[in-house]
Order: structure tokens, then C-alpha cells, then sequence
């Protein structure tokens, strides 16, 4: 259960990556979002 959640952050954290580049952000903004996310998922 605990992989297939880890499959769905994954997945989303790419689908925010592509929009963010889409949207032509900083990279490194792009990046300090990612980490947030992922402090935030695994805090």
C-alpha cells in the first residue's frame, strides 16, 4: 500500500514539474518547490 503511495507522489511531483516548466519558471525555483513538496510529504 505504502508503494503505491510513493508511486502517486511520485507521479504527481513529475506532473508539477512538467507544468512548472511549462510555465518557464526558474529551474531553481522549480526545484525549492519539489523539495517543499517533499518535506512536506515525508514531515
Amino acid at each position: 500500500m505504502s508503494g503505491s503511495m510513493e508511486n502517486t507522489m511520485e507521479m504527481d511531483m513529475v506532473a508539477m514539474m512538467r507544468r512548472a516548466h511549462g510555465h518557464c519558471q526558474d529551474p531553481a525555483s522549480v526545484t525549492f518547490s519539489v523539495l517543499s513538496l517533499a518535506l512536506h510529504f515525508h514531515g
